[in-house]
């Protein structure tokens, strides 16, 4: 019966420590996807810019 109840409890750690990592896990998702969703804002703006300027360049050279 010792055993059965060990088993439990190495279990039961076991799970705990599955749920502690998940939970850290989703804070670093939580906290990273704000970042990953600024950067890509701001390439997006650098992207635009970079075609308005290209296409400024494209008028110049052609009119």
């Amino acid at each position: 019966m010792k055993n059965n109840e060990d088993c439990n409890d190495l279990m039961q750690s076991i799970g705990n420590i599955l749920k502690y990592f998940s939970k850290v896990q989703e804070e670093e998702l939580l906290r990273i996807v704000p970042i990953a969703e600024n950067l890509i804002e701001t390439k997006s703006k650098d992207i635009q810019k970079i075609e308005q300027t290209l296409d400024s360049i494209f008028e110049l050279v052609l009119f």
